[in-house]
């Protein structure tokens, strides 16, 4: 028996949890703390397999998730946390050091999710061709009295006037935005004005050059010697249809049978792979990192017509890109995460398919809503088991932002259910993920159409094309 703490938030989490549980080689017993009442993690930790068990804290703060792993540590073999905030406050360090549970993820050390300018900074030594141009603006800096706040702002105004005007910016938070906080220039403002609202005056601020192009998701795993790539993922950040309206955590994801996108080229997967091996490469000068154990690169790229580019690196497993790219994998993730903990993670072997996520959400998400919709799941587990039975497809349903109350499940505040098809071809995968979806959705809900369909796709394609002249 194999027992794992698993850190939880979303429908990324859930998949993980599924995945774990489902395992064929080991028998697998869960030990949950979750974000949210979330009743599939419920089930699995607590009444499936004897049982482990499942604890909610909306702040998944570390003092709660110390408590609870203490009280089991003697129970727990190992645990994962794929989610950014107990990370970058250093849970690992606290699970592993304090309470001597090995632990899959970076250490507060190396979650370079948790600063901006940290990442640009790093990027500028290690992979400066990566590297948009940027410049960070410190209100420490010209704190004292009003004028030299003033003085921040006409500094900002000159540098974003260098970079081509307001259209031709991005404003970025330092801390953390959860794939929320960026200001896109011509879409999020259009004036020198609007802009300098998205600078923040407790804390640090980035403004760099917008970048054209397509973008992409690199996933790896990391022994804290190696990196082991997973398929390229394309994420669908924004709220709407053909990529307009606010960012969001992510809408869906795709991926396609060959570890690389119908828009890249070979070049391009391997100077991502080149840039995350670098950034390894940095870390590990004295040998094996263990602090880099995990998904510590995570990265964002925009592929430019002067190659890609670097938008953010985050330090955990991607969602929704990450409920794809389980799907590819060819053996236990048990035993993957054993590989990482013990330094051994030479390879990962991965199946031809190609899936598609798509999320449901209640609207008006991203915007903040305290109204809480009833849905039900049964109708897409029945489809979900009607495909099991298949050879060439399959149907996955991962319940992510939901509760229950008086025997009913409803929505919360953010993504509330995933809906990922496996088919042998794309387009085949985005039926199955839309068949999921036509099942779940309810009024009050929404979807992005728009994922991975032959349009969008063929949209990158030529995009790319012609910035390759």
């Amino acid at each position: 028996m194999e027992r794992v703490l698993n850190i939880v938030y979303g429908g990324r989490g859930t998949a993980i949890n599924d995945m774990l549980f489902n395992s064929k080689e080991y028998e697998v017993e869960l030990y949950i703390v979750d974000k949210q009442p979330n009743p599939h993690n419920k089930w699995l930790a607590n009444e499936a397999l004897g049982g482990g068990r499942h604890i909610v804290d909306p702040g998944l703060t570390n003092d709660t998730i110390a408590e609870f792993a203490r009280k089991h540590k003697n129970e727990i073999d190992f645990a994962i946390c794929p989610n950014e905030g107990p990370i970058i406050r250093g849970i690992r360090n606290i699970l592993e050091w304090e309470l001597g549970i090995p632990t899959v993820c970076p250490t507060k050390e190396y979650a370079l999710e948790g600063s901006k300018v940290r990442q640009r900074l790093l990027l500028k030594e290690v992979a400066p061709e990566a590297n948009p141009e940027f410049m960070v603006f410190d209100p420490v800096a010209y704190k004292g009295n009003k004028g030299n706040m003033e003085k921040l702002y006409k500094d900002a105004e000159a540098w974003i006037i260098k970079l081509g005007g307001p259209t031709e910016c991005v404003v970025k938070p330092d801390l953390p935005g959860f794939g929320k906080g960026v200001g896109v220039g011509g879409e999020h403002f259009k004036t020198i004005s609007e802009a300098k609202d998205w600078i923040t005056t407790d804390g640090k601020t980035i403004i760099e050059q917008r970048l054209y192009g397509e973008e992409s998701s690199f996933q790896a795993y990391c022994d804290g010697l190696r990196l082991v790539p997973l398929p390229e993922t394309r994420d669908y950040k924004r709220a709407y249809d053909s990529d307009t309206g606010k960012n969001t955590g992510g809408m869906g994801s795709y991926c396609d049978a060959s570890e690389n996108l119908p828009f890249l080229t070979q070049a391009d997967r391997e100077k991502e792979i080149e840039i995350a091996e670098r950034l390894l490469k940095h870390f590990t000068k004295e040998g094996r990192n263990k602090g880099l154990l995990g998904m510590p690169f995570y990265i964002a790229f925009m592929h430019t017509a002067e190659g890609p580019k670097v938008l953010e690196i985050n330090s955990r497993e991607g969602d929704p890109e990450h409920l794809c790219t389980l799907q590819r994998l060819d053996e236990d993730l048990v035993g993957i995460y054993y590989k990482i903990l013990d330094g051994d993670l030479k390879s990962i072997k991965l199946n031809e398919k190609t899936a598609v996520a798509t999320y449901l959400v209640p609207e008006p998400y991203p915007e903040k809503d305290t109204n809480t919709r009833l849905l039900s799941l049964d109708a897409a587990y029945n489809l979900e088991d009607e495909y099991a039975k298949t050879e060439d497809k399959k149907l996955k349903i991962y319940p992510a932002s939901v509760g229950t109350r008086d025997g009913n499940l409803y929505a919360l505040g953010s993504r509330t259910v995933a809906s990922v098809g496996v088919a042998d071809y794309l387009q085949e995968a985005r039926a199955v993920s839309m068949n999921g979806i036509d099942k779940l959705y309810a009024s009050g809900f929404r979807f992005r159409n728009d994922i991975a369909n032959v349009k969008h796709v063929n949209k990158s394609i030529m995009n790319m094309k012609r910035l390759r002249g």
